[in-house]
């Protein structure tokens, strides 16, 4: 199938930026302007539309790991004042980020990029490599994060603008490649770069420069590429370690109970494993409560399912996950969310992905009770059909589908 690799990069990095936020309580659009920075210096190197390409998406990806080494490092207790220098020093967000990535179908096969982007020429980086042991792209990533990290890019008076530039020159061939601080000498010295990088401006901005790429993939590879943000999404939480995943698995035995075909099998796991995309905006401390939420908290997990929406609806090709994943919330009355939709303004895909999603959290543990087995879960779900919430059809056929498996 024909796989439009740009709008899918730059709509899920909106979610990895609100990730990011949280746990290192740094502006929005990071990510972007990480990207844009190597992209631009990247095209100032002559390097191919391919490595271009490439190093926007490392760059997009380049902090993917941090939530999930945030909670296995458990540094800091959530809600507590995040610690920037721990983080950033934690060896093993580069580690599993480099691992998150290595399904994504990368144009120009490029190894261990993100595992030493924070690699600087005197040794004195995560793994302490030296000059031009380090990738190119892993020190652009590095220059263009520390960039972003140690200023404010959105504040272009004068005085800024020659400090972020003095910072450049200082470090030339101690810290970062002397092409590359040339390389954004030239480029800074326009005023363009910098209206760039504002935050009404940073998304056409990285739009505009990067190579398109419309890629033909195989469907399997499509389920890959949404695994690597499956992983990311389900390490927001310890009580949601498997959840996408779990439910990926489940999708995958519906599609196979109705036959459905490879295309539409593998859109309905895809639009399992990224339904809760927006739940990364969703801060730690209320997902992990240990009791009942308050109505501004309620208010606020709410707000996951219209990211998810926004996100997908941003991604060409993904009509159909979209309408499903972001309807997971919905229900048959109307009293879902984000839409209010109502059981005719549903398809049958979107009522079975959300009932499964219900029963998949159900059998999960969470803060404030244990795991369900399987007939407690299900009897849930019935209770919700003479609510008009969901339908008995599909309460069934999801009784029935799972009752052998938890058998076993």
């Amino acid at each position: 199938m024909k796989f439009n690799l740009n709008s899918f990069l730059l709509a899920t990095s909106t979610a990895l930026d609100h990730a990011e936020e949280e746990i290192m309580h740094i502006t929005t659009h990071h990510s972007k302007r990480c990207a844009y920075i190597s992209l631009r210096i990247g095209l100032e190197l002559n390097l191919s539309k391919e490595e271009c390409f490439d190093l926007c998406s490392l760059a997009l990806m380049h902090d993917n790991g941090i939530t999930q080494a945030f909670y296995d490092q458990n540094c800091l207790e959530a809600g507590e004042k995040k610690n920037l220098e721990i983080l950033e020093k934690l060896v093993d967000h580069c580690k599993i980020g480099e691992q998150n990535v290595r399904k994504f179908p990368f144009l120009t096969s490029p190894k261990n990029i993100i595992l030493h982007h924070h690699e600087y020429l005197d040794g004195s980086g995560l793994y302490g490599l030296e000059g031009d042991k380090i990738p190119i792209m892993s020190q652009i990533i590095c220059f263009a994060d520390d960039i972003d990290m140690k200023f404010n890019l959105l504040d272009s008076s004068i005085s800024a603008l020659n400090g972020i530039k003095t910072f450049a020159k200082d470090n030339k061939e101690t810290l970062y490649y002397e092409e590359i601080v040339d390389a954004f000498l030239r480029l800074s010295s326009k005023i363009s770069f910098w209206r760039d990088l504002n935050d009404e401006n940073i998304l056409s901005s990285v739009e505009k420069y990067l190579p398109v790429i419309d890629s033909t993939i195989e469907l399997k590879d499509l389920l890959s590429i949404s695994s690597v943000f499956s992983n990311i999404i389900d390490a927001k939480s310890k009580f949601t370690a498997l959840h996408s995943n779990e439910l990926t698995s489940k999708a995958a035995k519906v599609t196979e109970y109705f036959g459905w075909d490879e295309q539409k099998s593998v859109f309905f796991q895809v639009a399992a494993n990224l339904h809760d995309i927006g739940k990364l905006s969703t801060p730690r401390i209320i997902l992990e409560k240990n009791g009942p939420l308050t109505k501004g908290e309620f208010e606020r997990v709410k707000e996951h399912a219209y990211l998810t929406h926004m996100i997908l609806k941003a991604i060409e090709g993904f009509e159909q996950i979209h309408d499903w994943a972001s309807a997971h919330h919905e229900r048959n009355d109307g009293s879902g969310y984000p839409f209010g939709l109502k059981a005719k303004e549903l398809s049958f895909e979107s009522k079975i992905l959300a009932a499964l999603d219900m029963y998949q959290a159900l059998v999960e543990t969470r803060p404030y009770r244990k795991a369900l087995p399987h007939d407690e879960a299900i009897e849930i779900l019935y209770d919700q059909v003479p609510k008009n919430l969901f339908e008995e059809e599909i309460v069934d056929l999801i009784a029935a589908i799972f009752e052998e498996e938890a058998l076993v």
